[in-house]
């Protein structure tokens, strides 16, 4: 007789045929554990292959809806019906009631968790009583995802379509009066929630428990209420995903003890060089099935070329918890763009600017941005403003640097305790003067009086700020990996070495000081450079830089070659 799959998976686990992580490993003792303790009269579960089974079945007897498998049966892999097994296998020995009241399962992106899930909340739709499904997520998007996937799995089976219907927010079951729904802690409010299944997916984006809690509650009247959390890693230390990642952590390691609770983490060791693809079976169990080692390694590749995006790829791909930030830009890219603009006359060259105006510790930015077509570069100008009363401060507290670039002119000491807006002022309306600045880009929450300066001289353009400068600082990184950027200011490069990137729950990127001695670094001209390059490239692409006559002489010369 064959043996089951998820005998099978406990035994392949435990003779070293698969490569898994220490979690794993502690995940599949604790089940042997129990096989065993099953046996003895004091121990109150037991294992009922037969509810597993029948779990098992009704999933595979569910077809793929989208991809290369789209209307093909479901398949599960044997570590997916270890996960089952241990959820609908496990029943108390005195009533055949759930053993596990609540799960935590951790596994990198794209291994098919959700949908395995959302196969989950069907079933409990169509088997029990009265039951309430619910989804949960921070954003309603996310929420729905499972919602949308119950939907289609009851669309392309008949016989589901004539047990439930379905409406715009709920899969009902009227047979049973069960149904299932997508919330989110956007929602106003709660009330009558009573789950006999919650689904909370990407627990890793909670910041807050109290979506978690309300459900949690919720569930008390229920005897065999299930509470799913689903999740990837993250770089948010703080989420309600990395308290349950330490909590199941501290219970695999069997530190500490509860019965209802399941667990299961795939990811990297903590020795485990992160560039080795050899091992990244070990946070993705779907490997080769839905999950390429291809995409993969290039994925890999990428983060290496460009370090601030490591921290995406290990916590996504690799399972990883890591910290809020990471490096962006590299000093050996930086130097790609250290090279002599004195041969270059900019006063013809299409310009833009950008003012990031300072707080009161910060540095006031001006930059300014010229293209260059013929040798198709960006080529930056700064200049940085202080104030006098600052000096000694900043020479202690930010780089010994500071009197050195005052000395050569690249930062402007204004007299008093604040910067003297009006030094910047000045410079403005020189270079509107002697160079062909078309914008000035700003951020407008601190504009302090630009609009109003120079509003009637020259177009002035808002640039949202945070994670809305995401896709501009991508392209900002690919000008200067590309060798497109010249900027020789050391101001510059001391600021590009401060500046590191730290991802939203939306996987945005925001550009941010270090956490460390973080009110002494600068990046107020990594800001500026952004915006300026950003408002060049819209430029750029409806700019001519050929004069009205080459137009015309160029346009003659096309007209004498026509044939009438």
């Amino acid at each position: 007789m064959m043996t089951k799959r998820y005998y099978q998976y406990v035994s392949d686990v435990a003779d070293k045929k698969i490569l898994t992580c220490k979690k794993i490993q502690q995940a599949i003792k604790r089940f042997k554990n129990d096989l065993k303790a099953s046996k003895k009269a004091d121990f109150p579960y037991t294992f009922n292959e037969k509810k597993a089974d029948r779990v098992i079945s009704f999933i595979e007897a569910l077809k793929h809806f989208e991809g290369q498998y789209a209307g093909k049966p479901i398949v599960l892999e044997n570590w997916q019906t270890f996960i089952i097994a241990n959820l609908y296998g496990w029943v108390k020995k005195t009533d055949g009631t759930r053993r596990f009241k609540k799960a935590y399962i951790q596994v990198a992106r794209k291994n098919g968790k959700t949908i395995l899930m959302s196969a989950l909340a069907l079933y409990d739709v169509l088997t029990e009583p009265g039951g309430q499904a619910v989804s949960g997520a921070t954003r309603r998007d996310q929420a729905a995802i499972s919602f949308n996937n119950v939907v289609n799995f009851i669309k392309q089976n008949s016989s589901l379509r004539e047990l439930v219907s379905l409406y715009r927010t709920a899969v009902v079951n009227p047979k049973l009066s069960s149904k299932f729904e997508a919330l989110s802690s956007e929602a106003d409010k709660f009330d009558g929630l009573n789950p006999s299944l919650a689904i909370i997916d990407e627990c890793a984006a909670q910041t807050s428990s109290t979506l978690v809690d309300v459900i949690q509650s919720g569930m008390y009247s229920r005897k065999e209420a299930l509470l799913l959390e689903i999740t990837t890693a993250s770089s948010n230390l703080q989420s309600l995903g990395k308290m349950e990642y330490d909590a199941a952590s501290k219970l695999l390691a069997d530190i500490t003890k509860d019965e209802t609770y399941f667990t299961i983490i795939y990811e990297l060791d903590d020795k485990d060089d992160w560039k080795n693809d050899k091992i990244y079976l070990k946070a993705n169990p779907n490997l080769d099935v839905s999950v390429s080692l291809e995409n993969l390694t290039n994925a890999r590749d990428e983060a290496m070329r460009a370090p601030y995006k490591e921290t995406e790829f290990r916590t996504k791909n690799l399972n990883q918890w890591m910290s809020t930030s990471s490096s962006w830009i590299q000093d050996k890219y930086w130097q790609r763009c250290i090279k002599s603009k004195k041969d270059i006359d900019l006063s013809n060259l299409l310009c833009v600017g950008a003012i990031d105006l300072s707080k009161r510790v910060d540095f006031t930015a001006y930059t300014k941005y010229f293209y260059e077509p013929k040798k198709k570069k960006f080529i930056a100008k700064h200049q940085f403003y202080i104030p006098e009363g600052q000096i000694e401060e900043k020479m202690k507290s930010d780089t010994l640097q500071i009197k050195t670039w005052i000395n050569l002119g690249l930062i402007k000491a204004t007299p008093g305790e604040t910067v003297d807006y009006n030094y910047l002022y000045k410079d403005v309306a020189d270079d509107l003067k002697n160079y062909k600045l078309t914008e000035l880009a700003y951020d407008s929450y601190m504009s302090g009086g630009l609009e109003d300066k120079f509003s009637e001289l020259i177009t002035m353009v808002p640039v949202p700020q945070g994670t809305k400068l995401s896709v501009p600082a991508k392209d900002w990184e690919a000008a200067i990996l590309s060798g497109e950027l010249i900027d020789d200011n050391p101001v510059m490069r001391w600021m590009v070495s401060n500046a590191e990137v730290r991802y939203g729950a939306t996987g945005l990127m925001q550009i941010v000081k270090p956490e460390t001695n973080k009110n002494s670094k600068r990046i107020d001209g990594v800001i500026t450079s952004i915006m300026a390059h950003t408002r060049l490239l819209a430029n750029v692409m409806s700019y001519d830089p050929r004069s009205a006559e080459d137009i015309e002489k160029e346009l003659e010369k096309s007209i004498s070659t026509i044939d009438y």
